[in-house]
C-alpha cells in the first residue's frame, strides 16, 4: 500500500545557501558542507517534509525524479575571485501523475577570508629629522588566498600619517 505524497508536501531547497568559495556546489557537495543533518538535505535538495521526522530526498522517493540546471554569474569585476552566485532550477517530476514542481535557488560562493602574508622580521629605524626612512621590503615567503590559487602582492609607498600598504 502506497500513500501518495501531497504537493504541499514537496519542498525546496532552501531559497538562499551561502557556501565558501572552492566548496564543490553540487547538491551532494552542498550538503556534505553543511554536514549531514536535516539543514544540509534542506539546503541541498528537494525534499518530502514529513511529520515528526527527518526529511526525506526527494528524489530517494519512489516515482520522483529531481534534476536541475545552473546559471553561473560572477559577482564583482575582474579580479574578485572566487566570489559567485549560481541560479539553480529545480525540477522535479511525478512520474506517476505527470506532476511538474520547479523552483529557483540562489547559491552564493563568497571568500569571507581575507589574504594573508608572511616575511621575517625586519625592523627599521627612521630618519629622526624627517620620519622617513628607506629600506628593502623582506621577500614574502608565505603568500596565501582563500580563493585565489595564484595571489600577488603589491607594495604601494603611503603618506606618512597612515605608514605602508601592502594590498
Amino acid at each position: 500500500f502506497i500513500v501518495p505524497i501531497n504537493k504541499d508536501r514537496i519542498m525546496c531547497p532552501n531559497k538562499e545557501v551561502v557556501v565558501d568559495c572552492g566548496v564543490d556546489i553540487s547538491p551532494d557537495g552542498i550538503y556534505d558542507f553543511f554536514g549531514s543533518n536535516s539543514t544540509s538535505r534542506r539546503n541541498a535538495y528537494p525534499y518530502v517534509n514529513r511529520t515528526g521526522t527527518t526529511p526525506v530526498r526527494l528524489d530517494n522517493v519512489c516515482s520522483f525524479k529531481t534534476f536541475y540546471n545552473d546559471v553561473t554569474l560572477e559577482a564583482c569585476a575582474v579580479g574578485c575571485k572566487g566570489n559567485n552566485k549560481v541560479i539553480r532550477r529545480w525540477t522535479t517530476l511525478d512520474w506517476c501523475n505527470g506532476n511538474v514542481y520547479e523552483c529557483t535557488q540562489i547559491i552564493k560562493s563568497i571568500d569571507s577570508e581575507g589574504p594573508t602574508f608572511l616575511v621575517n622580521d625586519e625592523t627599521v629605524s627612521t630618519n629622526p629629522w624627517g620620519c622617513t626612512a628607506d629600506f628593502w621590503m623582506p621577500e614574502v615567503w608565505e603568500l596565501h588566498d582563500n580563493c585565489d590559487h595564484h595571489p600577488t602582492i603589491t607594495v604601494k609607498a603611503a603618506d606618512i600619517v597612515h605608514g605602508l600598504t601592502v594590498t
